[in-house]
C-alpha cells in the first residue's frame, strides 16, 4: 500500500521475513527506495509499535536510532 510521509509517497509493505543483521528486526525502513517493510507476523501493540517506529525512520532518517 501507499503511505504519504512528510509530503512523500512510500511503498508499506507486509512480509514474511526480513533479512537484517540483527535478530529481533521486526520492521524496515529502506530510504533509497522509499519501502516500509514490516514482519505480517505481527499483533497488536507489537504492530503498532513497529510502525510508528518505521514511519519515524521515514520522517526523519537522519535522526539517530537511539532517539527513535
Amino acid at each position: 500500500m501507499r503511505v504519504r510521509i512528510m509530503g512523500q509517497y512510500w511503498s508499506l509493505r507486509f512480509v514474511r521475513s526480513i533479512k537484517s543483521g540483527g535478530d529481533d528486526c521486526y520492521g524496515l525502513c529502506d530510504a533509497d527506495k522509499r519501502e516500509i517493510r514490516i514482519l505480517k507476523s505481527l499483533t497488536g501493540q507489537q504492530l503498532t509499535d513497529t510502525i510508528v517506529h518505521e514511519t519515524l525512520h521515514a520522517a526523519g532518517w537522519h535522526i539517530d536510532e537511539n532517539f527513535i
